[in-house]
């Protein structure tokens, strides 16, 4: 695993960059196909930042932690990523294949639904959960790494070229999609 340290407005001791080492080595137990690592720490209004960002085999890990001392910022950003490591490790290890006897033992529970009942779902769609957030404008290079940063699929952004607003998302070959819209006719 590579690890890299990195410091904005400020400089790191080397006492502090070994802590923060034994820190992220300790991750290692949990999932051994981790890349790379990068913590970056930074003094904003009085108050300690340490972000760290980890690759594995197909997947990127985020986390950020806000303190007032390095040391303990990077405690808690560790633990978050030790936390969404296991999580992950754990549903790599149930959705692995079952052995035939297993298969063959599950029991399934069918439910039959009728003709009315779901042209009833169709007609009638819910929305199920909404969310808020506030929308900034930006760029759509700095939307595209936005996106890739957060892990999302989506999102919507206000795009300070033309002050309106954009939803950029993943298409399934890797690409990226844009939607803007409209001049009313």
């Amino acid at each position: 695993m590579q690890l890299s340290i990195t410091a904005r407005h400020n400089e790191v001791s080397d006492q502090l960059k070994d802590y923060a080492e034994k820190k992220i080595y300790r991750i290692r137990k949990y999932f051994n196909h981790i890349l790379d690592a990068q913590l970056v720490l930074d003094n904003e209004k009085h108050e300690s930042v340490a972000e760290l960002t980890v690759h594995c085999n197909g997947i990127t890990l985020h986390a950020e932690e806000r303190n007032q001392d390095f040391h303990s910022c990077i405690d808690l950003v560790v633990d978050k990523i030790e936390r969404q490591l296991k999580r992950y490790h754990d549903r790599l290890k149930n959705h692995r294949t079952r052995s035939p006897e297993e298969a063959e033992n599950r029991s399934f529970v069918y439910g039959v639904l009728s003709a009315e009942d779901v042209e009833q779902m169709v007609e009638n769609p819910r929305i199920i959960r909404s969310k808020r957030f506030a929308i900034k404008p930006m760029s759509m290079d700095e939307a595209v790494l936005q996106m890739d940063l957060l892990n999302q699929e989506f999102l919507v952004f206000e795009n300070s070229r033309t002050k309106q607003v954009n939803v950029i998302y993943r298409r399934k070959d890797g690409h990226y999609g844009l939607v803007e819209p409209a001049a009313a006719t």
